[in-house]
């Protein structure tokens, strides 16, 4: 997520950012990490599913952020990417087997 301009702390030891996301009835929050020099966040999505989320609400330090339309309309779309195998399963060895990692695609943010 980027911001237009630097995201503003009254007490910079204090930056707690949330972002809430929707998927039909599921809602899921995520923390946001904000950049050093405040333009940017971001956030580790693997608490997520696989499908379409939507932005509903920001918070910073508990404190709900008003967002403008253009920012609640934004899409999250979250697919399951798989890698290709390698190594042998015979006899019962998972060596070389990859787990299956979320990814993400689109969803900027950008105001």
């Amino acid at each position: 997520m980027t911001f237009a301009s630097a995201v503003q702390l009254k007490d910079e030891s204090q930056k707690s950012l949330k972002l809430t996301l929707t998927k039909d009835s599921e809602t899921k929050e995520v923390d946001l990490v904000l950049s050093q020099d405040k333009l940017s966040a971001t956030a580790d999505l693997n608490v997520l599913n696989e499908g379409t989320y939507k932005v509903t609400k920001l918070t910073l330090n508990g404190n709900e952020v008003s967002l403008n339309d253009e920012i609640k309309n934004k899409e999250l779309k979250v697919e399951a990417s798989k890698k290709p195998e390698t190594g042998s399963t015979e006899g019962g060895s998972t060596e070389g087997k990859k787990p299956e990692t979320g990814s993400t695609e689109g969803g900027s943010t950008e105001k």
